[in-house]
């Protein structure tokens, strides 16, 4: 796969065939290519910006086949997770309030790779150390917004790059396989 922001307008000066997988949301090369080592290319995304007002004006309904693809919780998880999320939660009057309460939560935890022994249920510890790592903090968000009801899955891909100005001004981000 090649790393691009959503959503992507156009790709050009490719140096190889690059596809667009609908199923996952991704560049990818052409199937008869064994890897994306060494590709270069240049994709114009078209990055959404909402406000904060449209956000929370959003629709609530949930289309069946997201509500079916994102919002399933495995058995067994975490009792303490469920619980926090419905109190941080508990006076958000929508999805993009209660979101915000989520994320507001997480800014007091510590970002933290080198951690002792998880524990039995790496959530339950994540939780009450209040520190750990980018997959932890994004599984646990994950996991607290759908069990909110809020559609949510996790994301893992590249950094944004090295900022720069192309010849007509624009804001670009080369992105390499350091990223």
């Amino acid at each position: 796969w090649l790393p691009a922001a959503f959503a992507p307008a156009s790709i050009s000066e490719a140096d190889t065939e690059v596809t667009w997988n609908s199923e996952t949301s991704s560049l990818t090369v052409a199937n008869d290519i064994d890897d994306s080592d060494g590709a270069t290319y240049t994709v114009v995304s078209k990055v959404p910006a909402f406000s904060a007002d449209e956000l929370r004006a959003a629709p609530g309904e949930i289309p069946d086949d997201i509500a079916e693809r994102y919002l399933d919780i495995p058995d067994g998880i975490s009792p303490t997770m469920r619980q926090l999320a419905q109190e941080l939660t508990a006076e958000s009057t929508n999805r993009y309030d209660s979101m915000r309460a989520l994320q507001d939560h997480f800014r007091g935890y510590r970002y933290e790779v080198q951690l002792g022994p998880r524990g039995d249920d790496p959530i339950e510890t994540f939780l009450a150390e209040q520190q750990g790592f980018c997959q932890q903090f994004a599984g646990t968000f994950a996991l607290m917004a759908r069990s909110l009801g809020v559609p949510s899955r996790v994301a893992t891909g590249f950094t944004w790059g090295d900022q720069g100005v192309d010849e007509l001004g624009r804001n670009t981000y080369t992105v390499t396989g350091r990223h």
